[in-house]
């Protein structure tokens, strides 16, 4: 028997495979923006406290 006979083109539930493909991918792309985001702009809070001519000290506290 192949592999294809396990693997129906449909889900149990009624949903295409691409379509539950595409969830995971647009929920994966969610969930990982908010991590990156943090990553970006933490290194740059030194730049912005000298070009808001801040001490360095105050771009960091809450």
């Amino acid at each position: 028997m192949s592999a294809a006979a396990f693997m129906p083109p449909v889900a149990a539930d009624g949903h295409s495979r691409r379509f539950i493909a595409t969830m995971v991918f647009v929920l994966g792309a969610l969930s990982a923006t908010a991590p990156i985001a943090i990553d970006l702009y933490l290194p740059a809070f030194p730049a912005m406290a000298d070009a808001l001519g801040t001490p360095r000290a105050a771009s960091s506290s809450p």
